[in-house]
């Protein structure tokens, strides 16, 4: 037998017995008759909220099996939200925050609570501040993932490693959705940098790319979306094709200086003059290097290095003077 024929065969036969698995797996079961006793008991001991178990999909097939072999010990009920139990290992609940959330309640970004059930308590390992929120807003019951089998020692850790697997969405990415879900701010954003030839990017690769989405956002929130045009026009007029002109420190620096200052024939004056010696002042206030964008003390620092090189060979009125505020 040729070496395509025998593996043909193979492939054919390995098809058969996966079919063959298939068809054993679904197979449905004779329906068991419910306790009603039993049934009427858990239903009291959980105080637990009817609902529709949730619809089971026939496709595709392999997902099914591989759930049939192995499934997670885990189970979901509406469990009454004050039976949910805090542990020494949680933070304290901070009830401003709580209150926060229940002014601004969305159900569909609720979630559902993470417990532990033992010794006949469910002790909440995630969502604290949500269960608060829900006390406020008179939720009785809760959906809830029961995580069953654990000690105390294996619940606080799973409360300390719980968010090991998981990654904050990063600006760009809250940016994105920003715009699909019509934000103001961030289309916005969006237009004004396009206006002037740039793109709102993950990476700043080159000039015309900004990363530099929370900075943008800074601009817009404190100064105004006109001093947000302008700052970009005036990055693109004076610095235009030099990748450091688009950090966070020159948008948020120049437009500070733009805010105070409007236009005073920045690009014509700054054109000749380095952008890294800018850098190099800002450097030399250590107290506001590195903090923050939303910081007032960082963009006053940055405004007060553009401004010192703007002042460079100009004489008499035609100086910028900052006042101390």
């Amino acid at each position: 037998m040729s070496r395509k024929n025998r593996r043909n065969k193979r492939v054919k036969n390995a098809r058969a017995m996966s079919q063959y698995k298939i068809n054993t797996l679904l197979k449905p079961a004779p329906a068991a008759q419910p306790d009603a006793t039993a049934t009427t008991a858990t239903a009291q001991r959980l105080d637990v909220v009817p609902f529709a178990p949730l619809a089971v999909h026939t496709k595709p097939v392999a997902v099914q099996v591989a759930e049939a072999e192995r499934a997670t010990k885990q189970t979901v009920l509406h469990l009454p939200v004050d039976s949910l139990h805090l542990r020494d290992y949680q933070r304290t609940t901070d009830q401003k925050r709580a209150e926060r959330i229940a002014a601004n309640f969305d159900v569909a970004k609720l979630g559902m609570l993470v417990v532990s059930e033992r010794d006949g308590k469910f002790h909440l390992l995630d969502g604290a501040h949500r269960a608060s929120a829900l006390k406020i807003l008179k939720y009785s019951h809760t959906l809830c993932i029961i995580l069953h089998d654990l000690t105390y020692e294996q619940e606080a850790e799973y409360f300390r490693t719980q968010r090991d697997n998981t990654r904050s969405l990063s600006q760009f990415s809250l940016f994105k959705a920003g715009i699909e879900a019509g934000d103001p701010m961030c289309i916005a954003i969006r237009d004004a940098a396009k206006k002037y030839g740039f793109e709102i990017r993950a990476s700043s690769k080159d000039f015309k790319s900004i990363s530099a989405i929370h900075a943008l956002k800074t601009v817009a929130t404190i100064y105004g979306y006109d001093v947000l045009d302008t700052t970009l026009r005036l990055i693109r007029e004076t610095w235009d094709g030099l990748k450091d002109a688009t950090k966070r420190e020159y948008i948020v620096g120049l437009a500070d200086f733009v805010s105070r200052f409007g236009d005073p024939n920045f690009a014509a004056n700054m054109r000749s003059k380095s952008i890294h010696v800018i850098w190099q002042e800002y450097l030399g206030y250590p107290t506001y290097y590195s903090r923050a964008s939303t910081d007032p003390a960082m963009r006053k620092a940055f405004c007060k290095a553009i401004m010192t090189q703007f002042n460079k060979g100009l004489r008499g009125n035609k100086r910028l003077h900052m006042e101390d505020n």
